[in-house]
């Protein structure tokens, strides 16, 4: 019967150990994070703000793509968006739709997603309607093709205007 003890509490501290470990390793894990996110705070104040990145020709364009298939709420995410502090003239939301959806809306909506993001650009200030488009993609697809259709140069300055 000794035998056994010795096996069993040899078991038993080998699992305690590895356990141990696992949670130093996470530990480390938390640690990391918080200093990144410390750093990050640190290094907020000397980010440009609206006004310098709209007077720098170097700003990028933010371009959101928004793959939407059924999609009651997207009024909601696309208020969201708009919200984000970045200069008006170098952002967009794009919300891609799909022509079956267009055609042939679910019948609980009523009206198709695209539908629903005319109306609410109708609704938006003219300086936030320039600011959304709604494209509907030809053909069937998931959301991966939604994207790679939208990024297609042709549909990119017909949204954008270039």
């Amino acid at each position: 019967m000794e035998p056994l003890w010795t096996v069993l509490f040899f078991v038993s501290m080998f699992f305690n150990l590895r356990a141990c470990f696992k949670l130093l390793v996470d530990w480390k894990g938390m640690l990391t994070t918080c200093r990144f996110v410390s750093d990050a705070y640190e290094r907020l104040r000397a980010l440009p703000d609206e006004t310098a990145l709209e007077a720098d020709e170097r700003a990028p364009m933010f371009l959101l793509l928004v793959p939407a298939y059924q999609e009651p709420a997207v009024g909601e995410t696309v208020r969201a968006l708009l919200a984000s502090c970045y200069p008006q003239g170098r952002f967009h939301v794009a919300v891609v739709t799909k022509e079956e959806e267009e055609s042939a809306p679910h019948p609980l909506m009523g009206v198709s997603t695209g539908e629903l993001v005319r109306r609410l650009r109708a609704e938006l200030p003219p300086y936030q309607q320039k600011m959304v488009s709604a494209l509907v993609m030809p053909g069937s697809g998931r959301k991966a093709h939604q994207l790679n259709w939208a990024i297609r140069p042709e549909n990119l300055s017909a949204m954008l205007g270039d």
